[in-house]
Parts: structure tokens; sequence; C-alpha cells
């Protein structure tokens, strides 16, 4: 995806449209350094991720010279604390993340990322996380991931720190995971290498599609599997098989200056009937259905 840099014995573009001329002497349009394919949105300079839809770009929407250091901060409450079809928290949480992205050659670039949750009530009628914990952060996740273009596709390597304050019945653990981007799809293989020694993966779409100048909608949907281990650590059941089935669907609305908006509608249910059955025995909810509302902002 990423174009090599220019060599030293190739002439730059303002000096190539020097050099075509027609019969009159005057300079011919250089021709398009981007890819025929433009951006469906405006663009801001340097930003590796759309300020419109948040999908990260194509590097060769982004001259090598124009792309910089980028933070992206996030807030946002849902209804109920979905994690891998688990319920966490079904009273609403308020949750949050800061991720940095820094540009490096090649096209590669490298994120770092902090991501909290929040309880929003004392109570709980059939969450994992245990009660008593209104107003207190129940979980936080550091994150550090590498990019590197492959082709047509994006090659991605990374690590999760996975920690559980105020929350007694959980262990905190480590996750790394490897992955490919091809367009709105992408595949994840996490690996627990820290307490479960399991494997989940995930396979997602995700796209954003314009309604209007500054209004599109997002609509998204992913499936996974996990291994006995990660099946017994996550679901209480020693089982591989297919897991979470997760849906999407919302609304994001970018305003030319100021945060962006994001409101939006979510459902999951489990695929294996063994699995199913195990977290039904538990009394956790299988079939779960829960709103977000957000706000973000990218410098």
């Amino acid at each position: 995806m990423s174009q090599d840099p220019p060599t030293g014995d190739e002439a730059s573009p303002q000096e190539a449209q020097v050099d075509r001329q027609d019969d009159t002497g005057v300079p011919e349009p250089a021709e398009a350094s981007r890819t025929p394919e433009e951006p469906p949105h405006e663009l801001e300079g340097g930003h590796l991720r759309c300020p419109f839809c948040y999908k990260r770009l194509p590097e060769e929407w982004i001259p090598q010279e124009e792309r910089h250091v980028t933070l992206d901060l996030a807030f946002w409450g849902v209804s109920e604390y979905i994690f891998r079809g688990v319920p966490l928290f079904d009273e609403g949480a308020l949750q949050g993340s800061a991720n940095v992205d820094v540009p490096l050659p090649a096209g590669n670039s490298l994120g770092l990322g902090l991501w909290g949750s929040l309880d929003l009530s004392h109570e709980s009628d059939g969450g994992l996380f245990v009660e008593g914990n209104g107003s207190k952060p129940t979980e936080y996740i550091i994150e550090a991931e590498y990019r590197a273009p492959l082709g047509a596709l994006q090659g991605v390597a990374g690590a999760r720190s996975y920690s559980f304050p105020n929350v007694f019945n959980r262990t905190s653990t480590t996750e790394v995971y490897l992955g490919v981007d091809a367009g709105d799809l992408s595949l994840r293989a996490f690996r627990d290498v820290e307490e479960i020694d399991g494997t989940y993966v995930n396979l997602a779409y995700q796209t954003s599609v314009p309604l209007t100048e500054r209004l599109s909608l997002e609509v998204g949907a992913s499936a996974a599997w996990v291994d006995e281990n990660m099946g017994h650590a996550t679901y209480g059941l020693p089982e591989s098989g297919f897991a979470d089935l997760m849906g999407n669907l919302g609304l994001r609305y970018s305003p030319k200056r100021g945060p962006t908006w994001n409101f939006g509608l979510h459902a999951s249910t489990l695929i294996d009937d063994d699995l199913e059955t195990r977290l039904e025995n538990a009394d956790f909810d299988t079939d779960n259905f829960w709103a977000s509302i957000g706000i973000s902002w990218q410098f």
C-alpha cells in the first residue's frame, strides 16, 4: 500500500512538472500524487485516521512528509458492558481511551493506547464484576501495536495488559496478538501468555456509509473462535468452538469544528450451544443488547 520514498536520482514533483511542457512552453499539470480512489471525506493533513469516520487511512493518501504524531481521545457511556459475549457489568459504565499514533518510515506506524472502564452503579443483576464499585474504575487496558504494509494488506502485531482494580474475582493478565487488515475486514488472533495460555480468534467487518457531508452510518459485525483453555477461562467450559457473534449499528456525526459524536446500538450472542448453556446455567445472559453514546477528539 505504501510507496517507497523517492531516491536522490528521481526528480521531485515540482521538477517533473516543469520538465513536462507542451508546444507553447506552458507546463502541463503534474500527475496526481495519490491513488485514483480519492478519500471519501475532507482530510486534515498528517492524520493516520479519517477525522470524519475514524477509519484508518491507506498510507498512500498521506505523503510521508505530511505524516505526524496524532492523539485521539474518546469517552463514551454504555448501558451494559459486554466483553467477548459475556456480561461484565449490566448497570451501565463510563469508558474512555487515549491513543497515540507514531508514524515510522516505509509506511509503518506504532500505536500506544490506554483504555479504562468505570462502573456507574453499586448494584448488578447479572454481570461478572462484583457489586459495590459504583464510581470506581474496574478495568484498565494498556496496549502497544505495530503496523506494517503487506502489499495491499496491513499487518498488525501488538500486546495488551489487562488490570482489574477493585474487582477481586478477576486476575490481571497479558495477551499478545497478530492480525491483518484488508479494507473493512480485520482478523486478529489473541494469545494469553500470562494466566490462561489460551487463544481467541476474531474476524470483524466494520464499515462507514456517508449519509450527508458530516453524518455517516456505522455498520459492523464480528465472529470469534476459542480454544479449550480460553473457552474454560471465558465461558466456564473447557471446550473449543465458535464463541461470540456480535453486531453494531450506529451514527457518527463529525462537525467541521469540534468533537465527533457517536451513537450506537449493539447486540451479541454465543454461537456454540455448549458454551451458551454453560453461561446460562451460571445465570449469565447470553443474548445481550445495549446502547452507547460517545464523544471523541483528534489532535
